[in-house]
């Protein structure tokens, strides 16, 4: 541990102004793995549907507007990034 906060804290000062915010460096690990363990396929799957479908909602009847010659012109968009 010693030499991982050795390094970032060389690290830091290479890149920010000491003391900058007042506040010790700290480090933290995240067992992603053992964070996922206990959670159920269903809820997983559920919270894609949804995400799923708000992206369907905002992409149904995307459009963009142009005037041309003082006349609007709308467009439909059919691809793209929105």
């Amino acid at each position: 541990m010693r030499v991982i906060y050795a390094r970032m804290e060389r690290t830091m000062d290479d890149h920010m102004p000491r003391d900058e915010y007042k506040l010790p460096p700290c480090l933290l690990f995240v067992d992603f793995e053992k964070a996922f363990d206990s959670v159920e396929h269903n809820a997983v799957l559920r919270a894609m549907n949804d995400q799923v479908r708000i992206l369907q909602e905002t992409m149904r009847e995307s459009h963009t507007e142009i005037t041309l010659f003082e006349r609007p012109l709308k467009i439909s968009m059919q691809r793209g990034v929105k």
